[in-house]
C-alpha cells in the first residue's frame, strides 16, 4: 500500500503491525498534514453490525479531548475494509523505553499519573480501553505520555457478570494465534470471556506499573497457554520483593490493581489517580525538608497540615490558628499569573517538570512558571502537565482548575478546535464552582467567557475578580477584552494601560495591548509596543512576528521580511509562515505565496484565516482555480462553525463575505456584507467589505467602503497593492480619493 493515495490520504510507510491490524504514516492531502492509517483486518470486519461499531466507537473517540489520549480524527473505507484516521505521535513507545531496564521510582510515577489521568478522560466518556500495555504508549520527546490504540475500546456497562459474546469471540481469536488483548496484560475477567468494565483497565494498568518499577512482567510464561494460567491463577511477587526502595504504598497499590476480584481493584479512575497522588505526597514529606530551600520546605509544611487537618478534622479547628501565617506565606509567594517582574528570559534557568515528589501546590507553581512563556509549546504542555499532576493529588484544587482553563485557552487561539475552547470553560467552571474567592479563578473563566462571545457574563466574572484582588492585572486585560470586543475602544485602552501599569515587566500584557493598536491601524504604537516585547522576551516569536505585520502594513516589506525570519527560526509557526506569505502575496510574487501558505495550513490546519491565505494565492497562480475554491470552501465552513458560538462577530462575517465573494456566491457575499456593516466599521473589517463589493461588481459602494477604511486608519498601499483591486484602481475615481488624504498617507 505504500505510495497509494487511498481517499485523501497518501501513504508513505507502514509504522506498526499486529493483531487489531496495520499503521501507516500517511499524508492527508485535504488538510496537508501528517496522520496515521489504521486498517482493521478483515477477521473483525465482516459483518454490517462490526463495521456499524467501529465507526460508533470512532466517533465517542473522536469526542476525547486530553492531552495524554491520541486522536482519532475520524474512520473511513477503502475496498470494504475500515480504517482509523488517527493522530500521528512522535517519540518511542513504552515498550521500547522498558528495554533499558527499570524505571526510577519518580519517573515510574510520572509516567503512571499520566495513564491514570487518560483512562480517567476515558472512562468519564463511558469508554474503556480493553488493551492496554507498553506498546500501546507512546512517550514523546517532550515527555508527555500518549495513549493510543482504542482498537478494542468500547462503551461498558456495569452488569459486568454477564458473558460478553463478543469478548468471548475475541478470547477465540487469542487461543487461535490472533493476540488480540495482549494475555500478559489481560484483566482475569476478560480472559474469560466475561464482560468487561473499567475495573478491566486498572488491572492492565497495574501489570504497565509493575513493569516500570522492576523491569519484569507480573505474568509471563513460555507459552501463550502459560501466560493466561498466570493471569487467571497464580500472583506475582510484590514489587517491593524485587526492589525494595519501592515505597510500601506504591507496592500495595500495584498489588491492589492486580487483585484477581476486581470488586477489590480501584474501582474507579479518580481512586487510582487519588491512590497515586497520596503515594507522590507521602514521598515528598519524606524527602522535601532534606533536599530543598527553606521556602519549600515552608510550602510543604503547609501542604502537611493540610493533610493532617484532612485526617484530624476536630483537634485542625485549634491547630488552625497557629499555622495560618505560614500557609499565608505560603499561598502569596505565587498565584497564578501573578507575575511581577518575574518574566522568565533568554537568562534565566529553564523550567523542568518536577519528579513525583513534588507536592500539590509545587507542582501548580510550577505550572503557573511554565504558563509565564507559554509561547513556547514545551512550556504550555508542562504547565498542563504540573496542573493535571496537581488534580490528581487533589480533585478540589481550584487554583490547578484555573491554570488548566488558561491553557486550554492558549492552545484553542493556537488551533481553533471547538473542543479545546469546550475544555478550557469546563476547567475554568470548576475553579470557580469550588473556590469563588480566589481572583484568578474567576479571571480564567473570564476570560474563556470573552472568546465564547459572552461578553456580559466575561464582565460579570472579571468584575468579581477586582472586587476580591482590586490590583489583579489579568482582571483588567480581561475587561479590556471585553471592551475591545464591544468596541468601545477607548475603556479598552484605558484597561490594557492599568494592567501594564499594575504589572509593568509583563510581556503579554504588552502584546496585548500591540494587537489592540494593530486592529485600530495605529501602526507607530503598535510597533513601540511589540518592541517592548522583543526586549523583554528576545528569545519569544511573538514579539518579532508581531513586529513583521506592523512593518508590512506599512509596506516596509524588506523589514517585514527580517523580522519574520527572526519568528521562523525561534518557532516556526502556522501564523508565522502565513503573514511571510501575505506579504509575498502583496508584492506580487504569487508562486512564493503558495509555499508559504501551504506551509501555514500544513501546521494549522484549524485556523480559517490560514485556508482563505491559502485560497487567495492560488486563486492568483495559474492553474490552482480549482485549489482556491476548495480552500474557500473549507475556510467557509469553519468560519461557519465559529459563527455558530459568535453569530455577531464581525471579523468572522466580513472574512465570510469575503470567501463567498472569491468563490462564486455574489448574492449571499453581498447580504453577509450589508449585516456586518451594521455591526463593525473597524478599519480591517471595512478593507474586506472592499474587495467584497469590486468583487461582486458594487464600484461606487467599494469606493465608497474604501474612502471610509481610509478614514478609519487603513493603508492606502495595502489598497495599492491588492490584486483583486487592479481595476477598481483604473477608475478616476480611485485618484480622486487619494487626493483628499492627508500628504503623507498617499506619498
Amino acid at each position: 500500500m505504500i505510495g497509494q493515495t487511498i481517499s485523501h490520504y497518501q501513504i508513505a510507510e507502514k509504522i506498526g503491525e499486529g493483531a487489531m491490524g496495520e499503521v501507516y504514516r500517511a499524508r492527508d492531502l485535504k488538510l496537508n498534514r501528517a496522520v496515521a492509517l489504521k486498517f482493521i483486518p478483515e477477521a473483525l470486519v465482516n459483518e454490517a453490525q462490526r463495521l456499524a461499531r467501529f465507526e460508533r466507537e470512532a466517533q465517542l473517540l473522536a469526542a476525547l479531548n486530553h492531552p495524554n489520549i491520541a486522536t482519532i480524527h475520524g474512520v473511513d473505507e477503502f475496498q470494504g475494509k475500515p480504517f482509523f484516521v488517527m493522530e500521528l505521535v512522535e517519540g518511542e513507545t513504552l515498550a521500547d523505553h522498558l528495554l533499558a531496564g527499570e524505571l526510577p521510582i519518580a519517573d515510574a510515577l510520572r509516567l503512571a499519573l499520566q495513564i491514570a489521568d487518560a483512562l480517567k478522560a476515558a472512562h468519564k466518556q463511558g469508554i474503556i480501553h480493553r488493551d492496554l500495555k507498553p506498546a500501546n504508549i507512546k512517550i514523546t520527546p517532550d515527555g508527555m505520555i500518549k495513549v493510543l490504540d482504542f482498537g478494542l475500546a468500547k462503551q461498558f456497562q456495569d452488569s459486568s457478570r454477564e458473558i460478553d459474546p463478543e469478548a468471548a469471540t475475541l478470547h477465540a481469536l487469542t487461543m487461535a494465534g490472533g493476540v488480540i488483548g495482549t494475555p500478559a496484560y489481560m484483566a482475569p475477567e476478560q480472559a474469560l470471556g466475561q464482560a468487561a468494565d473499567r475495573r478491566a483497565d486498572f488491572f492492565s494498568f497495574g501489570a504497565i506499573l509493575y513493569e516500570m518499577l522492576t523491569a519484569q512482567r507480573a505474568f509471563s510464561g513460555p507459552t501463550l497457554a502459560a501466560i493466561m494460567h498466570a493471569v487467571l491463577s497464580t500472583n506475582p511477587p510484590s514489587p517491593r520483593r524485587l526492589r525494595p526502595a519501592i515505597p510500601v504504598e506504591l507496592d500495595a497499590a500495584v498489588m491492589k490493581s492486580l487483585n484477581k476480584k476486581k470488586e477489590l481493584r480501584q474501582q474507579d479512575a479518580d481512586e487510582l489517580c487519588r491512590d497515586l497522588g497520596q503515594i507522590n505526597a507521602t514521598l515528598t514529606a519524606q524527602s522535601v525538608a532534606l533536599t530543598t530551600s527553606p521556602g519549600r520546605a515552608f510550602r510543604n509544611l503547609a501542604w502537611r497540615y493540610k493533610t493532617w487537618k484532612t485526617e484530624h478534622q476536630r483537634a485542625a479547628f485549634i491547630a488552625a490558628a497557629l499555622v495560618v501565617v505560614v500557609i499565608f506565606g505560603a499561598v502569596a509567594t505565587v498565584a497564578l499569573k501573578r507575575r511581577a517582574g518575574a518574566v522568565a528570559g533568554p537568562g534565566a534557568p529553564s523550567l523542568k517538570p518536577l519528579d513525583a515528589s513534588a507536592t500539590t501546590y509545587e507542582l501548580f507553581q510550577q505550572g503557573s512558571a511554565f504558563l509565564e512563556r507559554y509561547d513556547k509549546e514545551e512550556n504550555l504542555n508542562g504547565a498542563m502537565q504540573d496542573f493535571q499532576a496537581a488534580l490528581a493529588k487533589d480533585t478540589n484544587y481550584s487554583p490547578a482548575y484555573a491554570g488548566l482553563g488558561l491553557a486550554y485557552l492558549l492552545k484553542y487561539q493556537a488551533n481553533r478546535d471547538k473542543q479545546l475552547l469546550d475544555t478550557a470553560f469546563s476547567n475554568a467552571k470548576q475553579a470557580v464552582d469550588l473556590n469563588g474567592q480566589l481572583a484568578d479563578s474567576r479571571v480564567s473563566l473570564g476570560r474563556v467567557l470573552v472568546e465564547k462571545g459572552e461578553y456580559d457574563k466575561a464582565e460579570a466574572e472579571l468584575k468579581q475578580a477586582l472586587i476580591v484582588d482590586p490590583l489583579n492585572a489579568d482582571a483588567h486585560r480581561g475587561l479590556g477584552d471585553v471592551e475591545r470586543a464591544r468596541k468601545h475602544w477607548p475603556e479598552a485602552e484605558a484597561l490594557y494601560k492599568k494592567a501594564i501599569e499594575l504589572r509593568p515587566n509583563d510581556w503579554d500584557l504588552r502584546l496585548a495591548l500591540g494587537n489592540f493598536y494593530f486592529r485600530q491601524s495605529r501602526y507607530a504604537e503598535a510597533e513601540q509596543a511589540f518592541a517592548e516585547v522583543i526586549k523583554l522576551v528576545p528569545d519569544s516569536y511573538l514579539g518579532y512576528r508581531n513586529l513583521g505585520g506592523v512593518y508590512h502594513m506599512q509596506a516596509r516589506f524588506a523589514d517585514a521580511s527580517a523580522e519574520y525570519q527572526k519568528a521562523l527560526k525561534i518557532k516556526p509557526s502556522a501564523m508565522t509562515y502565513s503573514n511571510l506569505g501575505t506579504s509575498l502575496f502583496f508584492q506580487g510574487l504569487y508562486p512564493q505565496s503558495v509555499v508559504a501558505m501551504e506551509k501555514a495550513v500544513q501546521m494549522g490546519a484549524n485556523n480559517a484565516q490560514n485556508w482563505i491565505n491559502l485560497g487567495d494565492a492560488y486563486r492568483w497562480t495559474p492553474g490552482n482555480e480549482a485549489k482556491a475554491k476548495d480552500a474557500y470552501r473549507t475556510a467557509i465552513q469553519m468560519i461557519r462553525t465559529e459563527l455558530s458560538a459568535k453569530p455577531n462577530d464581525a471579523d468572522l462575517r466580513s472574512r465570510l463575505a469575503l470567501c463567498l465573494a472569491k468563490s462564486g456566491d455574489k448574492k449571499e457575499a453581498l447580504s453577509e456584507a450589508t449585516a456586518v456593516e451594521a455591526l463593525e466599521k473597524t478599519p480591517s473589517v471595512l478593507s474586506r467589505l472592499v474587495s467584497v463589493y469590486e468583487i461582486c461588481g458594487q464600484r461606487t459602494q467599494a469606493l465608497d467602503t474604501m474612502a471610509a477604511a481610509l478614514k478609519a486608519g487603513y493603508s492606502i498601499d495595502e489598497f495599492r497593492r491588492d490584486p483583486e483591486l487592479l481595476e477598481l484602481r483604473k477608475d478616476t475615481a480611485f485618484p480622486k480619493l487619494v487626493a483628499t488624504l492627508p500628504e503623507q498617507s498617499h506619498k
